[in-house]
C-alpha cells in the first residue's frame, strides 16, 4: 500500500506543472488525507482541494480545512481527470494489467567490500505509476525490503552488506487505484552472492636483528574479520615467495637461515577466501649475523717504553672488527678501540711504573653481533733507568771493602752488582 501511495504522489508532481488548482482521485483505502494534505501544503500552493470521485466513494478535503460538497466540485474534478488519462484508467476507465516477471537478475558470485550492482531484465507491461520491488535474503533468512526502483530502471547499487550469503528477488507492480490494490508479477530470484569483506592491511612486521639461524616473525592483527594470513619472504634482492598460506596466528617461526644474510617479510590478512584478502603490508627487515667466538687472551706485555702493542689471535666465525678495552691499575674498564679491523692495537703515552690490562671482543657486522670479551692480559711499563757511573772502590783491601755509586737518572727499584778478579769473568756479587 505504501508503494501505491508513493506512486500517487509522483502523479501529483506531474500535474503540478499544469495547474495551481488540482483535484486528484484515489480510493478511500488510500486516503491518509492528513499526511497527504501536509505534504502538499509544503509545496506552498494557495488553492488546493483533494477529492475522490467514483473510486468508489466521494470525499472532499480542502487546504483551508473546510469540507465542500461533492456537487460543488464534481464538474471540475471530472475535467481534472480528463487531463490525466492514466488516473482516468486507474479509476475504472480502462483495465490495469499485471506486468510480466522481470528478466534474469545479474549479481556477482563473490564480493569483498559489501557493495555491488544488481541488474535485471525489464518487465513487460509495467506502466506509470508502476514500480519494481527489490528484496534481499541473508543466509537463507526471510526476505526484507531493499528498494522500490522506478519502472524505467533496471539496476540498483547496494552497499554496506556484512559477511554472509545473499540472494535477491524482484517483482514488477502496476497500481489499480479503482480497487486500491497492486497488481504485481511473480518474483524473479537471483543466484547467490557470497560476501566476505576484506580486512585492512596489517602493519609492517617487527624488524629483527638475529644472532641465530632461527627467529620468529611477528605482526599485529588489523581491523576487520581475519581468519588466516599469507606470509611472503624475500632473500636479499631476490624474488618474493610465499612461505606460509593459511597461517592462523600472528607469528611465524623461521629456521635454517644463513649467516650474514638479510631477509624481508610481508603479510596480508584474509577473510576465509583468497579473494577476500587485504593488500600486503610493508616489508620488514631481518638481519642474521652470527656471533664469532670470543678471542683468546691477548699476549702479556713487559715494556720498557711508553708505547706498547697489544696482540691477539682471530677467533672462529665471521669477524669484521674488534672492540678493545683497557684498565689502568685495577681501575674501571674503558673502551679504547670500537672498530679495530686488525688483531693488534698500539697504545702510546703509557706511564712508567704502571700496570695495564687489555681485553678484546670480536664482532660480525654490527655491535649487536659481537662475542663476549676475552680474558684480560697484563701489560707492565717499566722504563730503564740510566746506567750508573763507575762505583768507587778502595785501592787495597784485607778481604772486605765498601763499594759505593751514585743513583742514576730514572726510576730505580734495585741494583745488580757484579765483580771479577784479575780480568776474569764477571759474576753477581750481590
Amino acid at each position: 500500500m505504501y508503494h501505491a501511495f508513493n506512486s500517487l504522489l509522483r502523479s501529483i508532481l506531474w500535474l503540478l506543472s499544469r495547474s495551481q488548482r488540482i483535484r486528484m482521485a484515489w480510493s478511500v483505502g488510500f486516503a491518509r488525507l492528513t499526511s497527504f494534505t501536509i505534504f502538499l501544503a509544503a509545496l506552498s500552493l494557495n488553492s488546493l482541494s483533494v477529492q475522490a470521485i467514483g473510486c468508489p466513494s466521494p470525499l472532499v478535503h480542502s487546504m483551508d480545512g473546510n469540507s465542500k460538497e461533492l456537487s460543488e466540485n464534481k464538474q471540475i474534478s471530472t475535467e481534472s481527470l480528463a487531463k490525466n488519462p492514466e488516473l482516468t484508467a486507474a479509476c475504472g476507465g480502462s483495465t490495469v494489467y499485471t506486468p510480466g516477471t522481470p528478466g534474469t537478475m545479474g549479481v556477482p558470485s563473490t564480493d569483498n567490500n559489501g557493495a555491488f550492482s544488481i541488474t535485471w531484465g525489464a518487465s513487460t507491461g509495467l506502466e506509470h505509476p508502476g514500480y519494481y520491488e527489490l528484496e534481499q535474503s541473508k543466509n537463507s533468512g526471510a526476505y526484507t525490503h531493499v528498494s522500490s526502483p522506478a519502472r524505467t530502471t533496471t539496476s540498483h547499487s547496494i552497499s554496506g552488506l556484512g559477511d554472509g550469503s545473499y540472494k535477491f528477488r524482484i517483482k514488477a507492480c502496476n497500481l489499480d487505484l479503482s480497487t486500491a490494490t497492486e497488481k504485481c508479477s511473480s518474483f524473479r530470484v537471483s543466484s547467490s552472492t557470497n560476501v566476505r569483506n576484506k580486512p585492512s592491511a596489517p602493519a609492517k612486521p617487527s624488524n629483527i636483528d638475529s644472532t641465530s639461524s632461527s627467529y620468529t616473525v611477528s605482526w599485529s592483527k588489523p581491523s576487520g574479520t581475519v581468519t588466516y594470513y599469507d606470509i611472503q619472504e624475500k632473500v636479499g634482492s631476490g624474488s618474493w615467495t610465499t612461505v606460509s598460506s593459511g597461517q592462523s596466528g600472528t607469528t611465524l617461526p623461521r629456521s635454517g637461515k644463513s649467516n650474514n644474510t638479510t631477509y624481508y617479510y610481508k603479510v596480508r590478512a584474509c577473510n576465509q577466501y583468497s579473494w577476500s584478502c587485504s593488500a600486503y603490508s610493508s616489508q620488514n627487515t631481518v638481519r642474521v649475523e652470527h656471533k664469532p667466538s670470543a678471542p683468546a687472551k691477548p699476549s702479556d706485555i713487559n715494556s720498557t717504553s711508553t708505547s706498547i702493542t697489544v696482540n691477539w689471535s682471530k677467533p672462529s666465525g665471521t669477524v669484521n672488527f674488534y672492540q678493545v678495552q683497557e684498565r689502568v691499575a685495577a681501575g674501571t674498564w674503558s673502551t679504547v678501540a670500537s672498530n679495530n679491523t686488525t688483531t693488534s692495537l698500539t697504545r702510546t703515552g703509557k706511564v712508567d711504573g704502571t700496570n695495564y690490562e687489555y681485553r678484546v671482543r670480536a664482532c660480525n657486522s654490527y655491535s649487536w653481533s659481537c662475542s663476549g670479551y676475552s680474558s684480560a692480559n697484563s701489560a707492565k711499563v717499566r722504563l730503564k733507568p740510566s746506567a750508573p757511573a763507575a762505583p768507587s772502590r778502595p785501592s787495597t783491601s784485607t778481604g772486605s771493602a765498601a763499594i759505593t755509586w751514585t743513583k742514576p737518572a730514572g726510576l730505580v727499584t734495585y741494583y745488580d752488582l757484579q765483580k771479577r778478579n784479575n780480568n776474569g769473568s764477571w759474576s753477581t756479587a750481590k
